[in-house]
């Protein structure tokens, strides 16, 4: 996976920074900083089903305003053991769109990617919810459990519990900033119940 995501980075950004994630190497405190930002992002933004977007958005931006660690906002398709869960294989020209022009009834997935690690900080919020289909809330709860904040793992851990992320677009900075502006709007709605 991480040939196809440096050829979706280059196309989104430059060579110079698909270099750049490719290059990375991981440290402890890079480790220790994405889980730190990734609480602050979930202590912040209420338990709202399908925020996959909005999370991911907060949680890159985050990252980049306060480390050079590079990192990424990827969209695409998620399946467990062998289950479609989110996606339907929409090309990147028409992802971007449909993400540009804040449709976010899509139904595609977001995620971060650090390096080698993929971070899914919205699919348990998800999974819990009251909202989603039964059968995802049983397959997360069997997998992983209760109350779980975020994943944070490599594409072939994650493999281990039947999950397999398949990127089709890397989001650009002008986007990710664009989507962070319904944030605030997003967690004051929820906040006063509307």
């Amino acid at each position: 996976m991480k040939q196809e995501l440096s050829e979706l980075i280059k196309h989104s950004y430059s060579e110079k920074e698909a270099s750049k994630y490719v290059e990375y190497s991981l440290t402890q405190e890079d480790y220790d900083l994405i889980v730190d930002s990734a609480k602050s992002v979930l202590d912040y933004f209420p338990s709202i089903h399908n925020c996959c977007v909005q999370m991911s958005a907060l949680w890159t931006i985050l990252i980049r305003d306060h480390t050079d660690i590079p990192v990424h906002m990827v969209a695409g398709n998620l399946d467990m053991m062998g289950r479609r869960i989110f996606g339907n294989n929409m090309n990147a020209h028409d992802m971007s769109k449909s993400l540009s022009e804040s449709n976010l009834d899509w139904d595609g997935h977001c995620w971060v990617v650090f390096g080698d690690l993929i971070g899914d900080i919205s699919l348990f919020r998800t999974a819990y919810s009251e909202h989603t289909p039964e059968w995802l809330g049983e397959m997360i709860r069997s997998k992983f459990g209760e109350d779980r904040g975020m994943l944070l793992a490599t594409p072939s851990n994650l493999l281990e519990y039947g999950l397999v992320y398949t990127p089709s677009y890397v989001l650009q900075d002008s986007e990710i900033t664009d989507l962070a502006r319904s944030i605030e709007l997003i967690v004051n709605q929820e906040k006063r119940g509307e």
